[in-house]
This record gives structure tokens, C-alpha cells and sequence, in this order.
């Protein structure tokens, strides 16, 4: 016995595949696969010529597959390339203040996608950056635009914004 095959635990009594069956069962399989995959009843066919079960057949051929790295199904696993993440961050730090202001030149800046730039942001890696002081609004220049707006309407809306409009004065 080879230590290639794979060991199943079968009923007692029942034989190995010698290996020149084997062989003939894999080039069988190698005439009707395509990309990797058998075609619909090689499996069956294959039992049928060499005497054996379906599943011992998928088996012989999947022993070629064995030590090697399969294409996997579904989301790719995600980067774990420190150097790359430390890398785009210089390049957005790099960036002048003024082009970082909104998201989308802060990403178009450094070539950087904005998913990413957006993970970064959630770890507090980067800020976004604000060139403009916005000034807020004192007690007093509320009263009076608050005033300027009621001026221009027409009709009182109602009785207590009146009261509020003569209590601000």
C-alpha cells in the first residue's frame, strides 16, 4: 500500500485498487474532464469499466489534487499586508491639507479606493481635515436673524412668536 491514497475506512474483506487500475481509472477520467471537473456520469462510467464504487472512483481521481493549493470559493480572505496598508496611509498623510477636504478628493488624491479610506478613517488612522474655520452663530446674530426672517412675512403666525419677537428686543 502507497502512502499517496488516501485511507478510508472500508468493510473488511474488500481488497485495494491495484495500482495499474488506478492509473487506468485516472486516464480515463483525464479523457473526460474538462477544466478541472469531471463530466456528467464519469464517475458512474468509470465504476462500471473497472469494477468498483463511484465514490472510490471520485476518490482516485481527487489523489491528484492532493499537496496542491485549490482555487477556493467565494469572498477572497481579507489583505493582511501590513506594508501595503502603511503605505497607501503615508500617501494619503502626504497629501496637501487643501485636497483632503472631502472624501472623494481625499481617496482621488493618493490613488486610494474609498472603501479603504473609509476603514482607515473608522480606525482613526486618518482625519479628515478642514481648511475653513466655520464660525458658529452667537446668541445676539440669532436674535437678529431670527427678526430679519419674521420681518418679511406678512402675517403674525402666531400669537406667542409675536411675544418671543418683543421679549428678544
Amino acid at each position: 500500500k502507497e502512502a499517496s491514497h488516501f485511507a478510508l475506512d472500508r468493510t473488511k474483506g474488500t481488497k485495494d485498487i491495484p495500482e495499474a487500475t488506478r492509473q487506468a481509472i485516472a486516464l480515463f477520467f483525464a479523457e473526460r474532464s474538462g477544466n478541472g471537473r469531471l463530466k456528467r456520469g464519469a464517475a458512474v462510467a468509470a465504476a462500471a469499466k473497472y469494477g468498483c464504487c463511484r465514490q472510490r472512483a471520485l476518490i482516485i481521481f481527487k489523489e491528484k489534487y492532493i499537496g496542491q493549493n485549490r482555487a477556493r470559493r467565494g469572498r477572497p480572505p481579507a489583505s493582511g499586508n501590513s506594508e501595503l496598508v502603511a503605505e497607501g496611509i503615508k500617501r494619503i498623510m502626504a497629501t496637501p491639507s487643501r485636497r483632503r477636504q472631502t472624501l472623494r478628493a481625499m481617496a482621488h488624491a493618493p490613488n486610494v479606493p474609498k472603501t479603504t479610506l473609509l476603514r482607515c478613517i473608522k480606525k482613526d488612522l486618518v482625519k479628515r481635515v478642514t481648511v475653513r474655520v466655520k464660525p458658529t452663530l452667537s446668541e445676539d446674530h440669532k436674535r437678529r436673524r431670527l427678526a430679519y426672517a419674521l420681518a418679511h412675512v406678512k402675517r403674525p403666525i402666531c400669537k406667542v412668536l409675536m411675544i418671543t419677537i418683543i421679549l428678544l428686543y
